[in-house]
């Protein structure tokens, strides 16, 4: 036995490698820097464009923290451990937060029918909406039809639609008598809506940032319907035009003395501040069924499932009156385009108190 040596005593153990100290520590401080990042994109994605970036990332903040949660488990060092868990609680209660604000389906209700086989007024009542982007670039017009025409709906709205998009179209959706359309070749802010019953007192408008959007003030179900499609908030030109547009239309909302309904491709998530400020300023609740994160949009379309919950973010909503009744919220199959479309079946509590007139507002092509 050699000197100092004491017997029994556990072996010296050995030093860790200068690799190992520089991930650990390099990865607390890397952890523990974003974690501050991301709680202060929350106070400020209100005023700057990439503050608001990070905010509707939540979703992948919170799977890269329990990563790295799970690392630091592996690696017993208390440190990254604690700093995972500042990434990882923030996110996580960011969109506890906004679920809970959300209008959820309703798995039970049904249309009724009476012995004598004549509908109820909640049946007559009731309508199928839906919308999708179809992504200009986009040519795969044969699955989008096809979509359209198997989900039977009564309303559909298509987004960044340009001339060859418009004829596609107009050819393939002949059971929707009634269009109201204003194509684009010039951006990817086109728009055309089908209707299967007339369009009276609907027009294409612009809601202060030079992109139309469709709005029905009198809609024949009794409630005000508007789809839109602003801007990306990429920089913060469209990060100014996005908010005044939405802004714009949830004042229009507030103002209009009716029930509201606003769909269509917002460009935020339900995690971003905005989108609960929108929520607020027009009084109306986000449809959703499940959890309510379901990517509605994904960077790799074409990969299996869209490539997940991480290349995928919930961009398309549709937002409704406290008093209309939500039947029914699907988000649809892949078409062709990043984004995927949404249906929604809709039961209004008080009833139209005018009908519009047999001929649409401003019709292109009809």
């Amino acid at each position: 036995m050699e000197t100092g040596e004491q017997p029994g005593a556990p072996p010296p153990t050995r030093p860790r490698s200068l690799w190992f100290r520089f991930f650990v520590y390099g990865g607390t401080a890397a952890t523990t820097f974003l974690g501050f990042l991301h709680g202060l994109s929350w106070l400020a994605a209100e005023s700057y464009w990439l503050a608001d970036l990070v905010a509707n990332l939540r979703v992948q903040w919170l799977i890269a923290g329990i990563a790295v949660l799970l690392l630091a488990c592996i690696l017993r060092h208390r440190r990254l451990i604690a700093a995972a868990l500042v990434v990882t609680i923030l996110p996580l209660a960011v969109v506890i937060g906004s679920v809970n604000s959300e209008t959820t389906r309703r798995p039970n209700a049904t249309k009724t029918v009476n012995p004598e086989g004549s509908a109820t007024e909640d049946s007559r009542s009731a309508v199928r909406l839906a919308f999708v982007n179809v992504r200009t670039s986009n040519r795969s017009s044969d699955q989008v039809i096809a979509w359209i025409r198997s989900i039977d709906v009564d309303w559909v709205a298509v987004l960044e639609v340009d001339s060859w998009w418009y004829q596609q179209l107009r050819d393939g959706l002949a059971d929707f008598p009634h269009t109201l359309a204003e194509p684009s070749d010039r951006g990817n802010f086109g728009m055309a809506v089908y209707s299967k019953v007339p369009l009276g007192g609907a027009q294409m408008r612009d809601f202060g940032c030079g992109v139309p959007s469709f709005d029905w003030p009198d809609s024949a179900w009794g409630f005000r319907l508007i789809a839109t499609h602003p801007v990306p908030p990429m920089g913060a030109r469209g990060f100014r035009q996005r908010n005044t547009q939405l802004r714009n239309i949830a004042d229009q909302v507030a103002s209009g003395g009716r029930p509201g309904v606003v769909m269509g491709d917002l460009n935020l998530t339900p995690w971003s501040p905005l989108l609960a400020d929108l929520q607020s300023r027009s009084a109306l609740q986000r449809c959703t069924s499940g959890w309510g994160g379901t990517p509605t949009w994904y960077r790799f379309p074409r990969l299996p499932l869209g490539g997940g919950l991480p290349l995928g973010l919930p961009l398309d909503h549709v937002l409704i009156d406290p008093t209309i009744s939500l039947l029914d919220h699907q988000i649809g199959p892949h078409v062709g385009s990043d984004h995927r479309g949404v249906v929604v079946e809709l039961l209004s509590r008080s009833p139209a108190s005018s009908r519009p007139s047999p001929e649409a507002g401003r019709p292109a092509g009809t």
